[in-house]
């Protein structure tokens, strides 16, 4: 395809002069706006004008149309406002087209769906209503470029599709489709985004989103203020079920729970006295007893007030460490009974969607599909959002079915609500437009009494809505369920962490996992574990509990895998390699802050010759070392953009590069980089040889925690642009930690257990009671008693001692608020000091610590009974107590 770079040319005409459609011009062609009006698609005839970047369009019956046009690089945005001064309501459908020419070699098509197509010629075959979970985002190109269309994240619309006319060896036609309703007096705004791709070869959607995900860089990240706990894995229910152990999930990472339907009834969050008592319409309570709350209840029993007090001590005692989120259904399903006597308003209509469901939400009510926009069950929505925040040590809400795409058609959208679009059947709303306002009214609770500024929202990984989510639980498994769409919600998702739901489900991949020889079945199982660790690291996934017990390799590498993601995946990982062996690729971060992720899937160890191309990562090449080795000097070389490094990938597993240094100079250079890593210091050495002196420009990455505290060039302070001389040079860049005083060989000295295996300090905590001081303790307490349980066979120890004044011995001593001086942690003799200004500062640097611990308090949660691993598997081959390594050690097999 030829390139198409978007550009805005006002200067082809003078301001004032009179156009039959707005044009974006393009290198080759133009990228036009067309208007029609209702289900016979009549031409609109709207005489325009351009004036400096926009555009005024006029018709007739007091139809207006004003289009301002913004452009940068190679993406441009149409910003369009419709008002209807007339008499009549206005259904008009709005387009962009683009008449590409395309390579009939290697041309493609991507609806917004799962993935891209070799179009056939003439018009492609586009479902209406499409599936749901497509995007409204689409794209056609070839191997020589792209051009793609779609709104942009903040404009929320009920219709947004593309249709394709492919048309080999001549100019075809690709249009994006807006609907909207304009009633008299009204108007409606909307955004439609349109960009080019100069290379498709790394693939078109994945070039295509990472287009849009740099145009759009704030949809792409995790909200500002959100909860540290997104960073981590879903608990699965571990954190919600009975016998919860938080230090078992601390151990594998899991920071969030999916608080499954904490309420009586959908519609009735809260629970009102007036709304709880009722007979179910689907089964008894007493029939389906709900395990929440890490019990068990039978909620035909329990009182409206009993209930919310019972909930509130819960979460008072493990919402903030586990990360709980309130449940929600996405706000669109309630029970039937409650809807009919009081939000009749807000039920939908529509005859081609399942409207009714039973024994879903609840397992023993029937529910109902509603609209909370401009509804009565809007306000109550509202209203249960904001008690709940207010009562609960919540982190946030989840929302299931979080996905867009089911259509009102209800007398509830023939009022004026902004987003509604048309179709043959008539008017219609998006519910999912609702599941994002219910999202933006969260985000502005005053959260003012929790350790966070803004609370979480984990939702799903398809639709509009996913660019409004902080993190998506994806409900599948790499093997089974849904396979084929989770790499376009993870490039959807872009920088947002993702958690892999279900499990290893073995009946999905084995015909007979029971009549396999204990050996095989774990030869089996391993290589799926690896699997499982590979893909992650791929696309930017986190593995859910269900994975991890037991899987000692990924619980080691869960932490690195962690800080990858926090990092930012991204869609295109500009690395070739030279040899046949396949290499799954991913890349996270950009410029100075990029890593590299290689995985080998291979049963044999790989030597991998890779090029990093550096345009694509930022205005300078990057140096890397290798993260889990990186006292050896990584051997590259830098030329033309391009980093060349060798690397020795192990069998079955991931290696991942991380930048040191990105560097500018027009001499070819030879490196060498390492880093020595510490608690309290970092120092990255690069070794750059060049063979004649030049300049250069060095860009330091930044380090979480860590403060750059010099930066040298051949032992002499240096800044940004450098000088190099003939031969070898030396960079040397030092961090110091923000918050540890000390370093690991300090730590280690501090006496934490007895000879006997009981905790040897005390903790100085003025006030114990307090919120921020009672959960640290709770952390130390639960770390020592769970290590002398499970590695040193001691059924119970005392409990951590606690003081509120200094005493004798080693001590852990807690200033947390306006006394405390400073962030992080000192160690003097046999006292610990943790200064922070507030409660999550505090809990930050409490992680922090006990993360530290772990690899001299390690333990490796070994193999439980777990979703998709039935206990069965392993009573009866005798796997309980043990990781995968020593199970496969047994048979004589390694891992």
């Amino acid at each position: 395809m030829r390139s198409l770079i978007v550009a805005l040319v006002a200067i082809l005409t003078a301001a004032g002069t009179c156009f039959s459609q707005p044009q974006i011009v393009t290198g080759t062609g133009t990228i036009s706006l067309e208007v029609t009006e209702g289900v016979e698609s009549a031409p609109v005839a709207v005489e325009w004008s351009l004036a400096g970047h926009t555009w005024r369009g006029t018709g007739a019956n007091g139809l207006s149309l004003v289009v301002n046009l913004n452009t940068r690089g190679e993406r441009g945005i149409q910003q369009i406002t419709v008002t209807n001064a007339g008499q009549q309501r206005r259904l008009l459908e709005i387009a962009l087209l683009a008449t590409p020419e395309l390579d009939p070699a290697t041309a493609q098509y991507w609806d917004g769906g799962w993935s891209a197509v070799r179009p056939i010629p003439g018009p492609q075959e586009t479902d209406e209503p499409r599936e749901r979970g497509a995007w409204p985002l689409s794209a056609v190109g070839d191997a020589s470029g792209a051009t793609w269309m779609g709104i942009t994240p903040d404009t929320l619309i009920s219709f947004a599709e593309p249709t394709f006319t492919y048309v080999p060896d001549g100019r075809s036609e690709y249009r994006f489709h807006v609907r909207t309703v304009v009633d008299p007096g009204q108007e409606e705004r909307f955004s439609l985004a349109v960009g080019t791709v100069a290379d498709t070869q790394w693939g078109l959607l994945r070039s295509v989103w990472q287009a849009y995900h740099e145009a759009f860089p704030e949809y792409a990240t995790v909200t500002a203020g959100a909860p540290d706990a997104i960073w981590g894995t879903s608990s699965q229910y571990h954190a919600w079920w009975p016998n919860i152990d938080r230090e078992e999930l601390r151990r594998l990472d899991c920071t969030w729970e999916w608080c499954y339907a904490p309420f009586k009834r959908s519609g009735d969050f809260w629970g009102r006295e007036d709304e709880w008592v009722y007979e179910s319409l689907g089964k008894p309570f007493s029939e389906r007893k709900r395990a929440i709350l890490g019990g068990s209840y039978d909620m035909g029993e329990i009182s409206a007030e009993q209930f919310r007090q019972e909930r509130e001590a819960f979460f008072d005692e493990y919402g903030y460490d586990t990360g709980a989120l309130f449940y929600t259904p996405a706000g669109i399903w309630n029970e039937e009974q409650l809807a009919l006597e009081k939000f009749a308003d807000s039920m939908v209509v529509n005859e081609q969607t399942k409207t009714e469901l039973s024994l879903w939400v609840t397992g023993y009510d029937d529910e109902v599909l509603v609209q909370p926009t401009g509804t009565s069950y809007g306000e109550r929505l509202e209203e249960d959002y904001r008690l709940l925040a207010e009562n609960l040590d919540i982190v946030g809400y989840a929302f299931d079915v979080c996905v867009a795409g089911q259509r009102n058609y209800s007398d509830a959208v023939q009022q004026p609500l902004a987003g509604r679009s048309w179709d043959e059947r008539g008017v219609f709303f998006d519910l999912g437009i609702s599941m994002v306002e219910q999202m933006q009214f969260i985000r502005g609770l005053d959260w003012a009494d929790a350790p966070f500024d803004r609370g979480l929202i984990v939702g799903s990984g398809t639709s509009f809505t996913a660019w409004h989510v902080d993190g998506a639980l994806l409900e599948l498994t790499l093997t089974g369920q849904r396979r084929d769409s989770w790499e376009a919600m993870c490039m959807a998702m872009g920088g947002k962490p993702r958690v892999i739901w279900k499990g290893y489900e073995l009946r999905d991949v084995l015909q007979d996992p029971d009549g396999m020889p204990r050996a095989d079945f774990l030869n089996v199982w391993a290589k799926m574990a690896d699997y499982v660790t590979l893909k992650s690291f791929q696309w930017g996934m986190l593995p859910g509990y269900n994975y991890l017990p037991g899987m000692d390799k990924l619980q080691r590498d869960f932490p690195l895998l962690r800080e990858c993601i926090r990092a930012g995946w991204q869609p295109v990982c500009p690395v070739e390699y030279s040899g046949d062996d396949k290499l799954w690729m991913a890349r996270y971060g950009s410029g100075a802050d990029t890593r590299i992720a290689i995985g080998n899937p291979a049963d044999e160890a790989v030597r991998a010759d890779l090029a990093v191309l550096n345009e694509a990562l930022g205005e300078r090449e990057c140096v890397f070392v290798n993260v889990k080795s990186p006292l050896e000097p990584l051997a590259q070389s830098i030329e033309g953009g391009v980093t060349r490094l060798s690397v020795e990938c192990p069998q079955r597993r991931q290696t991942v590069l991380r930048s040191v240094l990105a560097i500018r100079c027009n001499e070819p250079l030879q490196c060498a980089a390492s880093v020595q890593e510490d608690l309290d210091r970092l120092t990255a050495r690069i070794a750059v040889t060049v063979a004649n002196g030049a300049a250069a420009i060095i860009e330091v990455p930044e380090r979480r925690g860590f403060d750059v505290a010099g930066v040298a060039l051949n032992g002499a302070d240096c800044a940004e642009r450098i000088t190099l001389r003939s031969g070898e040079n030396v960079l040397e860049i030092t961090y110091v930690s923000q918050h540890f005083g000390f370093d690991s060989a300090a730590l280690d000295g501090f006496r934490f257990l007895t000879d006997e295996g009981e905790m040897a300090f005390t903790i100085v905590a003025p006030d114990p009671e307090e919120r921020v001081q009672r959960r640290i303790i709770g952390h130390f307490d639960r770390y020592f008693r769970y290590y002398a349980q499970y590695e040193l066979d001691r059924e119970e120890i005392a409990e951590v001692v606690v003081a509120q004044q200094p005493v004798a011995g080693p001590q852990i001593v807690l200033s947390i608020g306006a006394g405390a001086q400073g962030n992080g942690w000192t160690l003097d003799g046999e006292t610990l000091v943790l200064n922070a200004p507030d409660e999550q500062e505090a809990m930050r640097r409490t992680d922090e610590l006990l993360a530290a611990l772990d690899a001299r308090f390690e333990h490796i949660v070994p193999f439980r009974p777990m979703y998709g691993m039935a206990g069965h598997h392993l009573t009866a081959r005798e796997l309980h107590g043990l990781t995968m390594t020593e199970a496969l050690a047994q048979e004589g097999q390694t891992w």
